[in-house]
C-alpha cells in the first residue's frame, strides 16, 4: 500500500474555511470517533460549534496539496454531532472527552477502511504495548502545525503511572508516552491512538489533553474506547463497521 495512504481511517476535521483543527478516526461507513472539546469553542462547554462548521477531509496526507494519494480525497458534511452526555471540562480532567460525529454520506469501507473499536474487555490489554498516534498537529508545544499527516510510536501505560505525573485518572482515560519528543501536541485532539493487530488497526484512544507536548516523564491522556464502545455504538444506527457488519476487535 502507498504510505500516504496506509491509514484510510484516518480525518482531519476542518471548519467552514478549511482549516483544519481537529483529527478523528472513522470506525464505521458513517460515523467517525473525535473528543468533544473539539466540538466547542470555549473550554468550559458552553458554546458549541454548529454541526455546519464541521467538515471531515478522509483520503488526504498531505493538506496541503490535492491528489497525492491514490485513494479519492473527499469532504464530507456532518449531520449530527454526539458529544457525550457527561463531557466535564470543569477542572481542567476533561472527563468523557470523546464525541461520534454522522457523516451526511455513507463512504465505502472497502476504500475508506474503518479502524476497529478496542472491545469493551480491553480494560488492561493494552497497558505497556507500543501503540501509535496520528495527527496534522504542531510540532512542538506553541509551534506551528504540520500539513503532511505525522505518526509516532508511544508506550501505553497503566493508569497508576501516568497518574503519577499527570494526577488521578478516571476509568474512562487511557495514557500513552513519557519519551521525551514523542507525544501528540496541539491539533492532534480527538485523532487516534490505535495499536495494530494481525493487520487490523483498533481504536484504543482518542487525544484528550497533555501538560504541555513531548515531556519526558509526562503522559497524553486519551478517551478509552474499550470503556465508551458500548456508548460509540449506541450513537450509530445500523452502521458497517471495519471486518463487516460486526466490530472487530483485539
Amino acid at each position: 500500500m502507498d504510505p500516504k495512504n496506509k491509514y484510510p481511517w484516518m480525518v482531519a476535521l476542518m471548519d467552514s474555511t478549511g482549516s483544519q483543527f481537529c483529527g478523528g478516526t472513522l470506525v464505521a461507513s458513517r460515523y467517525v470517533v473525535t473528543a468533544a472539546h473539539c466540538m466547542f469553542y470555549d473550554q468550559d462547554a458552553k458554546q458549541p460549534v454548529p454541526k455546519s462548521e464541521v467538515n471531515v477531509r478522509i483520503g488526504d496526507h498531505d493538506l496541503a496539496a490535492t491528489g497525492e494519494t491514490s485513494i479519492a480525497e473527499k469532504t464530507i458534511g456532518v449531520t449530527n454531532i454526539f458529544n457525550h452526555e457527561s463531557y466535564a471540562p470543569a477542572g481542567g480532567s476533561l472527563g468523557n472527552d470523546i464525541t461520534v460525529l454522522e457523516l451526511a454520506e455513507e463512504v465505502d469501507i472497502n476504500t475508506y477502511i474503518p479502524a476497529c473499536l478496542a472491545q469493551t474487555s480491553d480494560t488492561d490489554t493494552f497497558n505497556g504495548k507500543t501503540a501509535q498516534v496520528y495527527g496534522w498537529g504542531t510540532t512542538s508545544s506553541g509551534g506551528f502545525s504540520s500539513s503532511k499527516l505525522l505518526e509516532v510510536s508511544v508506550p501505553v501505560v497503566t493508569s497508576t503511572q501516568c497518574a503519577t505525573s499527570m494526577g488521578p485518572m478516571e476509568a474512562g482515560q487511557i495514557c500513552a508516552g513519557g519519551e521525551a519528543g514523542k507525544d501528540s501536541c496541539q491539533g492532534d485532539s480527538g485523532g487516534p491512538l490505535s495499536y495494530e493487530s494481525n493487520g487490523q488497526h483498533i481504536l484504543i484512544g482518542d487525544v484528550s489533553y497533555g501538560d504541555g507536548c513531548a515531556q519526558a516523564g509526562k503522559y497524553g491522556v486519551y478517551g478509552r474506547i474499550s470503556f465508551y464502545r458500548t456508548w460509540i455504538e449506541g450513537k450509530m444506527s445500523s452502521p458497517k463497521f471495519c471486518g463487516g457488519t460486526a466490530n472487530a476487535g483485539a
